[in-house]
């Protein structure tokens, strides 16, 4: 398999490239074999790889590279990942992005997109809701309401309430009880 990633011209849809081979072999092999540690990498390096593993049909390790990676996301980095568990239809890597959602809310609302798709910060566009499957973008959107009624009416006590974990795990379990129906 490496020798057509290597080969000449491209000339089937399974064959590519690797201007940089040597770290795209270890990311791949990472992911094909669990034995071995796991590195950490930016979102960019994440969705290559995740990328170069469905090319070769390989969507149980691009799954469990998506999940390893999780542990590691920054605050930027949390819509595209949920993107990627959507896509990858993988939801033990959802049930640990989402929990993270409050990063986005600590300090300045951050970059990128937060994972409530009608926050009122940053709402998502319907391009947004389109890169996730649709039954996500209604089960996140129904949690993200059922547990923005239960906030403080205090706005600044609200606002506190969406910084702290315990906030984003309800978010999950609602998540999950949506899809579940």
């Amino acid at each position: 398999m490496f020798k057509d990633m290597f080969g000449g011209v491209a000339v089937g849809p399974k064959e590519i490239h690797l201007p940089i081979a040597g770290r795209y072999i270890d990311l791949f092999i990472r992911a094909l074999y669990p034995d071995r540690p796991p590195v950490r990498h930016n979102i960019i390096q994440t969705k290559e790889t995740i990328e170069l593993l469905l090319r070769y049909d390989c969507i149980v390790p691009a799954q469990r590279f998506l999940y390893l990676q999780c542990k590691w996301l920054e605050r930027s980095e949390l819509y595209d990942a949920l993107v990627l568990a959507s896509r990858l239809d993988h939801l033990p890597s959802a049930c640990r992005i989402i929990p993270l959602g409050y990063k986005w809310y600590r300090d300045q609302p951050g970059e990128g997109l937060p994972l409530c798709p009608n926050s009122g910060k940053r709402p998502w566009s319907v391009e947004d809701a389109a890169r996730l499957q649709p039954g996500w973008v209604w089960a996140l959107t129904m949690a993200s309401n059922t547990c923005q009624k239960r906030l403080s009416e205090d706005m600044e006590q609200a606002k506190e309430e969406t910084r702290r974990p315990a906030y984003w795990r309800n978010v999950l379990g609602e998540f999950m009880a949506n899809l579940a129906q």
